[in-house]
């Protein structure tokens, strides 16, 4: 019975936490967070305003996958792990990068390298 209970924890434990991340946005900018697989093909962006934070999934759901494009290829034959996280300020240029994202991981926007300001939108 304990095997049994076990078995069932550890299946429903994989299916909560599969190729889901914690997106952290802790700058002062709302940013857009640019998810990629390992060989750098495109799964999602979302948008996360500034002190706050998402969680990411590339679960299916019922528009494809959340946060990605609904014609990913479902039949890869290999892993998208680890994730690359490329934050973007609002008017497109780069924040920071984070390479090497684990499933389950969090990521944080100011602990990733990169110039990690945004300009402010020039005034017309």
């Amino acid at each position: 019975m304990k095997y049994c209970l076990f078995i069932a924890l550890f299946f429903v434990q994989n299916a909560l936490f599969a190729g889901s991340i914690k997106l952290v946005n802790n700058s002062l900018y709302d940013l857009k967070a640019v998810i990629s697989g390992n060989d750098n093909t495109s799964l999602g962006e979302v948008i996360v305003g500034k002190n706050s934070f998402v969680y990411w999934s590339d679960i299916p759901d019922e528009e494809g996958y959340l946060g990605g494009p609904e014609n990913i290829n479902k039949n890869h034959p290999y892993s998208y792990t680890p994730y690359r996280v490329l934050w973007l300020c609002m008017n497109g240029s780069e924040f920071a990068l984070c390479e090497v994202v684990h499933t389950g991981s969090t990521v944080t926007a100011k602990e990733c390298p990169g110039v990690q300001i945004c300009k402010p939108p020039l005034e017309e």
